[in-house]
Protein backbone atom coordinates (compact mmCIF):
# COMPACT_ATOMS: atom_id res chain seq x y z
CA UNK A 1 0.00 0.00 0.00
CA UNK A 2 2.84 2.37 1.06
CA UNK A 3 4.66 1.30 -2.44
CA UNK A 4 2.20 2.19 -4.06
CA UNK A 5 1.46 5.50 -2.87
CA UNK A 6 5.46 6.47 -3.32
CA UNK A 7 5.05 5.54 -7.00
CA UNK A 8 2.01 7.39 -7.34
CA UNK A 9 3.91 10.27 -5.94
CA UNK A 10 7.05 9.50 -8.26
CA UNK A 11 5.49 9.46 -11.02
CA UNK A 12 3.47 12.69 -10.42
CA UNK A 13 6.51 14.82 -9.77
CA UNK A 14 7.97 13.03 -12.97
CA UNK A 15 4.80 14.42 -15.08
CA UNK A 16 5.23 17.79 -13.86
CA UNK A 17 9.29 17.99 -13.89
CA UNK A 18 8.22 17.28 -17.72
CA UNK A 19 5.69 20.02 -17.98
CA UNK A 20 8.54 22.39 -16.50
CA UNK A 21 10.85 20.93 -18.70
CA UNK A 22 8.42 21.22 -21.77
CA UNK A 23 7.96 25.11 -20.99
CA UNK A 24 11.99 25.88 -21.15
CA UNK A 25 13.31 23.67 -23.63
CA UNK A 26 10.69 21.36 -25.63
CA UNK A 27 13.50 19.95 -27.96
CA UNK A 28 15.34 18.80 -24.81
CA UNK A 29 13.20 16.08 -24.02
CA UNK A 30 13.24 15.04 -27.56
CA UNK A 31 16.73 13.96 -27.57
CA UNK A 32 17.20 9.61 -27.30
CA UNK A 33 17.80 9.01 -23.77
CA UNK A 34 16.79 12.41 -22.14
CA UNK A 35 13.77 12.23 -20.36
CA UNK A 36 12.16 14.55 -17.20
CA UNK A 37 14.91 14.07 -14.71
CA UNK A 38 17.98 13.87 -17.15
CA UNK A 39 16.52 17.42 -18.42
CA UNK A 40 15.55 19.08 -15.28
CA UNK A 41 18.98 18.42 -14.26
CA UNK A 42 20.73 20.00 -17.25
CA UNK A 43 18.33 22.64 -17.24
CA UNK A 44 19.20 23.51 -13.78
CA UNK A 45 22.94 23.09 -14.38
CA UNK A 46 22.86 25.70 -16.92
CA UNK A 47 20.79 28.26 -14.82
CA UNK A 48 19.02 31.22 -15.71
CA UNK A 49 21.85 31.80 -18.66
CA UNK A 50 22.40 29.37 -20.62
CA UNK A 51 24.05 31.64 -23.30
CA UNK A 52 27.23 32.00 -20.99
CA UNK A 53 28.03 28.22 -22.67
CA UNK A 54 29.24 29.09 -25.66
CA UNK A 55 31.01 25.62 -26.10
CA UNK A 56 30.79 21.70 -25.29
CA UNK A 57 34.14 22.20 -23.30
CA UNK A 58 32.29 25.22 -21.75
CA UNK A 59 29.40 22.75 -20.78
CA UNK A 60 31.77 20.32 -19.38
CA UNK A 61 33.79 22.35 -17.08
CA UNK A 62 29.92 23.49 -15.45
CA UNK A 63 29.19 19.66 -14.36
CA UNK A 64 32.89 18.83 -13.65
CA UNK A 65 33.40 16.17 -16.29
CA UNK A 66 36.19 18.32 -18.68
CA UNK A 67 39.20 16.14 -18.97
CA UNK A 68 42.52 17.27 -16.99
CA UNK A 69 45.88 16.14 -18.20
CA UNK A 70 47.03 14.01 -15.78
CA UNK A 71 50.51 12.76 -17.45
CA UNK A 72 53.19 11.16 -16.07
CA UNK A 73 56.12 10.25 -17.87
CA UNK A 74 55.39 8.33 -20.63
CA UNK A 75 52.35 7.75 -19.46
CA UNK A 76 49.52 9.64 -21.08
CA UNK A 77 45.99 9.64 -19.67
CA UNK A 78 43.55 12.02 -18.03
CA UNK A 79 41.26 12.60 -15.50
CA UNK A 80 37.91 14.24 -14.41
CA UNK A 81 37.75 17.63 -13.00
CA UNK A 82 37.52 18.19 -9.40
CA UNK A 83 35.61 21.40 -10.13
CA UNK A 84 32.21 22.31 -11.59
CA UNK A 85 28.82 21.33 -9.68
CA UNK A 86 29.21 18.65 -7.33
CA UNK A 87 25.32 18.79 -6.19
CA UNK A 88 23.86 18.50 -9.65
CA UNK A 89 26.40 15.56 -10.23
CA UNK A 90 25.47 15.65 -14.29
CA UNK A 91 28.12 12.98 -14.69
CA UNK A 92 25.91 10.41 -14.44
CA UNK A 93 22.66 11.47 -16.21
CA UNK A 94 24.44 12.62 -19.12
CA UNK A 95 26.49 9.59 -19.52
CA UNK A 96 23.42 7.72 -19.34
CA UNK A 97 22.18 9.82 -22.14
CA UNK A 98 25.26 9.52 -24.09
CA UNK A 99 24.75 5.55 -23.77
CA UNK A 100 21.29 5.34 -24.17
CA UNK A 101 22.16 7.28 -27.82
CA UNK A 102 24.82 5.07 -28.84
CA UNK A 103 22.50 1.85 -28.53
Amino acid sequence: MRHQQHTSDIDGIDTRLGELAAQVNPALLQLPGVGPLVASQLLVACGDNPERLSSEQQFAALCGTAPIPASSGKHQRHRLSRGGDRTAQLRDPSHRARANVRR
